[in-house]
């Protein structure tokens, strides 16, 4: 990739730096939103009493976790200091990483279900 930016004739550290700081960025958000709602998932399947740290904390937890998804993917321009396609493209790769994760669990016949351990 520095290849690239040599040739290029631009600075590495300024444009991979601050486009990989927007991503890594999204990606936490990302994975706390998806704990919260796993916490959720998980206390309903388990029939627990609705209550604020099984249900109503986790769930506003997500919620707020998905507001700022949108947000930092509708400003990450702003974010990453680039409009180019390229920036823009970029939060891709978290979808596409996901969806091969769960191609490769599905692959493996494992199930996501602690009860079947």
């Amino acid at each position: 990739m520095f290849v690239v930016f040599a040739v290029a004739g631009a600075d590495p550290y300024i444009g991979l730096a601050t486009s990989l700081t927007g991503l890594f960025t999204l990606g936490i958000v990302a994975a706390q939103a998806l704990v919260s709602i796993a916490v959720v998932a998980y206390y309903l399947r388990r029939g627990a009493r609705p209550g604020w740290s099984s249900l109503v904390a986790p769930a506003l937890g997500a919620a707020g976790a998905l507001t700022a998804c949108v947000a930092i993917v509708a400003n990450y321009p702003v974010l990453t200091g680039s409009d180019s396609v390229g920036a823009r493209l970029l939060p891709l790769v978290l979808l596409v990483a996901l969806g091969a994760g769960y191609v490769v669990n599905a692959a493996s016949g494992r199930t996501a279900s602690p009860s079947s351990r």
